[in-house]
């Protein structure tokens, strides 16, 4: 059971991390869109992230309610 609290723990700050991460670049992108040199890549990274996030949110709901 301990092992399964410390995953959730690591799940929700991998969550809050991942969501600020995705907020950032999509901000970057906005405001300076043509700063980069590749804005198709940092769309494509922003699709990965939202992916492993939606995972992250699919694993949490398996987990107990934060204490």
């Amino acid at each position: 059971m301990r092992k399964r609290s410390d995953q959730c723990n690591q799940l929700r700050k991998l969550h809050d991390r991942l969501v600020e991460e995705i907020s950032l670049l999509r901000e970057s992108i906005q405001e300076e869109e043509e700063g980069f040199e590749n804005p198709l890549e940092i769309r494509n990274i922003i699709t990965g992230l939202q992916s492993v996030l939606n995972w992250v949110h699919i694993e949490l709901q398996k987990c107990p309610p934060e204490e």
